[in-house]
């Protein structure tokens, strides 16, 4: 679990850079089996290093991980990364631009969002990115 400063780092970095990373945030044995499950699906889906400036050149993504296995469905639940999870979730349940945006959304039974909110940081868009590095 992380301790109050340390979680009021993370959501600060997530509010000014869009990202934070939590080092030692997994088991070893955790990791690589994500590495090992990414790679497996990196070969089946035919992925490659992106092809644009949004995607980079010499990053690989793989969208909707939730979606690919119950591998990844560890890590927004795991300790280390929930309280994060909760705290972005919150700061946004208090902005009324985005509670609106997130009700419409779920009327349409939308499982994942990303939601800009406004009131926060003009032109960021609320989400949460992982990297996991073995």
């Amino acid at each position: 679990m992380l301790d109050p400063a340390t979680l009021t780092a993370h959501l600060a970095r997530l509010d000014r850079d869009g990202y934070t990373i939590v080092e030692g945030a997994f088991e070893a044995a955790l990791a690589d089996a994500l590495l090992a499950d990414l790679e497996r699906l990196e070969e089946q889906l035919g992925e490659g290093p992106g092809k644009n400036p949004f995607e980079g050149y010499k990053t690989v993504r793989i969208y909707n991980l939730l979606a690919r296995g119950k591998i990844y469905e560890q890590i927004p639940v795991h300790d280390a990364v929930l309280p994060i999870v909760e705290g972005v979730l919150i700061a946004d349940a208090s902005c009324p631009r985005c509670r609106r945006s997130r009700s419409a959304l779920a009327r349409r039974r939308s499982r994942f969002t990303r939601t800009t909110c406004s009131s926060r940081s003009p032109s960021r868009t609320r989400g949460a990115h992982a990297i996991i590095a073995g």
